[in-house]
């Protein structure tokens, strides 16, 4: 059994997409340090696993790479970007892929837990995430994005304790037509958990399964709001 730590273990994980990414590109370590205006110490401390890049630094690998952001940032997904640089020219890009849009992360944490309430939404900062992502990958319109912090491991592997989710705040993501992770406020409590309808009944579910499902009553149900349906996360970086 490993000894590492879960932020040593994201490290080294994290190190061996950037190893594959660079490799896939062609660029040296010199190169790709260049390209994204970095240092080469920074890089090469990157793909030991000694630190890891700041999201931004993230989000300028995988464009350069041509490879996807949230594989590089998660390991999920296929690892090729939807829209692959030309053959013979690892640096040029799909026009649109160049293109980013703020992405606010309010200052709220949402509970996988036991429920945390909900201060209002201060925003505490931005991710800036390709367009193309956005729209093509995960099929939502930029102005409908935005991501907050998760409180609680109950939601694990989905959704870590401290990460961001990423949200599609749309009214059609808010209809809750059909089952999946959903943000929702209970009175004052602000959650983030797997909803499931069957028939009238709505049934709470945490991912992680030392936590046991829990069914709304109807004066929950009569005081439910969705706010958004959960489309992504990142890891806080």
């Amino acid at each position: 059994m490993s000894n590492l730590t879960k932020e040593e273990m994201f490290r080294k994980d994290l190190a061996e997409r950037l190893k594959l990414a660079l490799a896939q590109s062609g660029f040296t370590q010199e190169v790709l340090a260049e390209k994204i205006g970095v240092s080469l110490s920074g890089v090469k401390k990157w793909l030991t696993g000694t630190s890891d890049p700041k999201w931004s630094s993230i989000v300028s690998i995988s464009e350069v790479c041509g490879v996807s952001v949230e594989w590089l940032a998660t390991g999920s997904g296929a690892m090729m970007a939807s829209r692959q640089p030309e053959t013979g020219n690892a640096s040029l890009l799909a026009a649109n892929s160049t293109e980013f849009a703020p992405v606010p992360v309010f200052d709220v944490q949402a509970s996988a837990g036991g429920g945390a309430m909900n201060f209002g939404e201060v925003i505490a900062g931005y991710l800036s995430l390709p367009v193309s992502y956005l729209r093509d990958q995960l099929g939502v319109n930029p102005k409908d994005a935005c991501g907050i912090y998760v409180n609680g491991d109950s939601m694990e592997p989905a959704l870590e304790d401290g990460g961001i989710a990423l949200l599609d705040r749309s009214a059609n993501a808010r209809a809750n037509k059909g089952d999946g992770i959903y943000t929702f406020r209970i009175g004052d409590e602000l959650f983030i958990k797997r909803l499931e309808r069957q028939g009238s009944r709505i049934v709470v579910h945490s991912d992680n399964r030392a936590y046991t499902p829990w069914e709304m009553t109807d004066t929950d149900k009569a005081n439910m709001k969705i706010l958004a349906r959960v489309v992504g996360t990142f890891r806080n970086l």
